[in-house]
């Protein structure tokens, strides 16, 4: 029964085990609690970034809203400009036609006039 018995040297022995395990689940714990903590601010972190994609993603929806609908009224004010503008064009071509024709028709009423009293003043 005496030889079952653990020597002092044994003992001793398993001390030393034991310290170096109690150290070692120490430092393991150490690190354990490490990278929890990384990944706990690794969450947030990550919340933050999901948090400001989001927003990102919304305003830039908002800013493609505003640039459909600033192209869709540019455009109708430059089809109604345009239109306009051949209107105008039209009705400056038809102006200038009728001040021609009337001008063409001055010009050769005065003539007429000027032969009859050239003809009228013949002797």
């Amino acid at each position: 029964m005496l030889d079952d018995m653990p020597t002092t040297a044994d003992l001793l022995s398993a001390w030393r085990d034991a310290t170096r395990a109690a150290e070692l689940a120490r430092r393991l714990a150490e690190v354990a609690e490490s990278f929890a903590e990384t990944a706990q601010h690794d969450a947030v972190a990550a919340e933050e970034v999901a948090a400001l994609a989001e927003t990102t993603a919304k305003a830039a929806e908002v800013a493609a809203a505003k640039a459909r609908a600033t192209a869709d009224r540019m455009q109708s004010v430059a089809e109604t400009a345009r239109s306009k503008g051949r209107q105008d064009a039209a009705a400056s071509v038809a102006e200038a036609s009728d001040q021609e024709t009337l001008a063409r028709d001055r010009y050769n009423e005065a003539e007429r006039e000027a032969r009859t009293r050239q003809e009228g003043a013949k002797p």
